[in-house]
């Protein structure tokens, strides 16, 4: 059980170092399905980047995004 907390730990520090969301982080956030989330990446004004074969979506870009801001 202690092993799963320091996992969990570890896993949540990494969460809040990263600068960006993956697709399926926006998809729980938004609470869509994976295709409508992967066709909002492809949207103009969606803040979204590919990266080889990863589509990434930047923390702030997508909040403001969110927020009506961008």
């Amino acid at each position: 059980m202690e092993r799963m907390n320091m996992v969990t730990k570890l896993n949540q520090e990494q969460n809040a170092k990263k600068c960006v969301y993956t697709v399926d982080e926006i998809r729980m956030m938004l609470g869509i399905g994976k295709n409508e989330a992967y066709r909002l990446t492809h949207s103009k004004d969606f803040p979204a980047i590919r990266i080889g074969n990863r589509i990434v979506i930047p923390k702030e870009a997508f909040h403001q995004w969110l927020n009506g801001s961008s």
